[in-house]
């Protein structure tokens, strides 16, 4: 599902009381294309999830590794940042790793370009959601510190990262924005199939997010 309706959706479901329950499924696909998508809208804010006293500086950007960086570096021109974090998928698998790869060196060269030593790779399990989700926590100390998102990474991940922006607004600490270059057009071919599991079994991951209306991803 595109981040511009998922984003919003996941937000306007934690929030309503009429959704008691949220479970979110996620398919490994067996396949991707070697081109995704293409014709990105400019980087912005995605819908909801704006700092209401509109900074442009944090002390951490977070980024999610996926396999394109979608206009990624304009960002870099609209935001500063005393940290940048990678969040890498692991394990990836050939041949996704090459293209997550990609994905970190067009950071490194434009970093080393500005000249910025402050990047951070953390490698994370693709699939484990509240573990990204606690690492997003750690290293903001609960929100304390200010931070922005941008969720490039597999979809788990970048539902971490929505879930995390989400308690951070709650908390009333502070508000993370997070911020992506929304494609116009999907390929045909963007995902293939369901990846199957050695017993026979499906690849497909499940998220209660929500249960009998306690939001499960939140700061103690």
């Amino acid at each position: 599902m595109p981040k511009r309706w998922f984003f919003p959706l996941t937000q306007f479901l934690m929030r309503d009381p009429r959704a008691r329950t949220v479970v979110v499924t996620y398919a490994s696909p067996e396949r991707y294309g070697q081109v995704l998508a293409g014709n990105p809208e400019p980087m912005r804010v995605l819908p909801g999830y704006y700092d209401t006293e509109g900074a442009t500086s944090h002390d951490m950007l977070a980024v999610g590794i996926g396999f394109e960086p979608l206009l990624l570096p304009s960002l870099f021109d609209q935001i500063k940042c005393d940290q940048v974090r990678l969040l890498f998928p692991f394990p990836p698998g050939p041949p996704g790793y090459q293209r997550n790869w990609a994905f970190v060196k067009s950071i490194d060269d434009m970093m080393e370009e500005r000249g910025s030593k402050s990047l951070d790779r953390i490698q994370l399990h693709m699939h484990d959601c509240p573990q990204i989700f606690d690492a997003l926590r750690k290293m903001t100390d609960s929100g304390k510190l200010t931070s922005a998102l941008a969720p490039y990474g597999p979809k788990p991940m970048s539902l971490a990262m929505c879930l995390f922006a989400l308690a951070v607004n709650d908390s009333g600490e502070k508000r993370v924005p997070v911020y992506y270059a929304q494609p116009r057009r999907y390929m045909t071919d963007y995902s293939t199939g369901i990846r199957m599991l050695a017993g026979g079994e499906m690849d497909i991951q499940t998220y209660c997010i929500k249960l009998n209306s306690k939001k499960l991803y939140q700061f103690n």
